[in-house]
């Protein structure tokens, strides 16, 4: 007897065997990442045998997840409840697909970087010397997204991509066609701060003088608040400000803001945390070292057709896409409040002093 199915009939059948597909063992909350896993690894021409993968909730011998007898992957309970807390799903599909880089790819960690100083893997497992992500989980932190996260999924499934072109800073061409002025504060007077935190800020000489104590600072000067209140149709712009450090942490915080439907600052993160730089986003840090203390810097913040670009002293360091869903307002952070749109910030125990802090429209 013969069978004979039509091009309906032939999807219908790929359709139903893969519907057919055995689950493994483990908590619906997981599905979504173990589906895009399999999905993930069939578009490269790998198989995966979902029926053979289990996970479960625990301690994980104080890991963020660890891979066991080679099928059964520990995820860390509190770190997951905190990342679910936050809806932070690029972070869990982050530790699960290094889990089962392990477990269902067979793969050992592999902690070499790239030429800037990321991680070439998601399978990263220990923190490489020098490494700018300073993450000791794999994937160089927030740099798994957009652009960046095709990259890993490709080294991940074995197709051994080509060095990508963000990780060449010294390529990648910055110039712009114009700069405007659109805002400065100049902290040549006595001025409206609003501070969440533990920080003491005085206005005098011209700079804003600020020390925080046992917790991050947030300074924000009620004309930045307003301008960016009041601008949220600003696509490109550029971030700029010049601090003089005398110890610790300092930069820049901002984020998107819904107005309109439009949107403006995208909650990034630019600090120095230390000896080592760090750009970010507010639950993920990149550190690269021989920062100075006691010393002036620029930093200067450029989002440019969906691109952020990261500066200091006008010099490139870090290139990151925006995704759609960064065009949403972020959950708070422990106690810092999201209506501070834009600011400058200092880590813990820091002292330093900011001339000015400006905003340009660019194109």
């Amino acid at each position: 007897m013969k069978i004979y199915l039509n091009k309906n009939g032939w999807l219908f059948l790929v359709l139903f065997l893969i519907s057919c597909e055995k689950d493994g063992d483990y908590a619906p909350e997981f599905n979504q990442y173990v589906d895009s896993f399999v999905s993930e690894a069939r578009k490269r021409n790998v198989k995966v045998d979902k029926s053979k993968i289990k996970i479960v909730l625990d301690e994980a011998n104080g890991a963020a997840g660890v891979c066991v007898g080679g099928n059964l992957i520990r995820i860390n309970q509190d770190v997951w409840k905190h990342m679910m807390t936050y809806n932070d799903q690029t972070g869990g599909e982050k530790l699960i697909f290094h889990e089962l880089g392990h477990c269902a790819l067979k793969r050992p960690h592999l902690n070499d970087t790239l030429p800037n100083g990321d991680a070439k893997s998601m399978m990263a497992g220990v923190e490489v010397e020098d490494n700018p992500s300073g993450n000791t989980d794999f994937a160089g932190g927030f740099g798994y997204r957009g652009f960046r996260r095709d990259y890993y999924r490709d080294e991940l499934f074995g197709k051994k991509p080509s060095t990508p072109w963000w990780a060449e800073i010294e390529k990648i061409d910055t110039r712009i066609n114009s700069r405007n002025l659109v805002f400065i504060e100049d902290f040549s007077g006595v001025k409206e701060l609003i501070t969440e935190g533990q920080v003491t800020t005085e206005v005098r000489d011209g700079f804003l003088h600020c020390q925080s104590s046992n917790s991050f600072g947030i300074i924000t000067p009620a004309t930045l608040l307003a301008f960016v209140e009041k601008n949220t149709n600003l696509k490109n712009y550029e971030i700029e400000t010049s601090v003089k450090t005398v110890s610790g942490d300092f930069g820049i915080n901002f984020y998107a803001t819904e107005s309109n439907n439009n949107n403006i600052f995208r909650h990034h993160l630019v600090q120095w945390e230390g000896q080592k730089k760090i750009i970010g986003t507010s639950n993920s840090f990149f550190c690269i070292n021989n920062i100075s203390e006691k010393n002036t810097y620029k930093l200067k913040v450029r989002r440019l057709k969906d691109i952020i670009y990261c500066f200091l002293d006008d010099k490139l360091q870090y290139v990151i896409d925006i995704e759609p869903d960064d065009n949403q307002i972020p959950k708070p952070i422990g106690s810092y409040n999201v209506k501070y749109h834009t600011s400058l910030i200092l880590g813990q125990n820091s002292i330093a002093s900011f001339d000015y802090v400006a905003i340009y429209s660019i194109e």
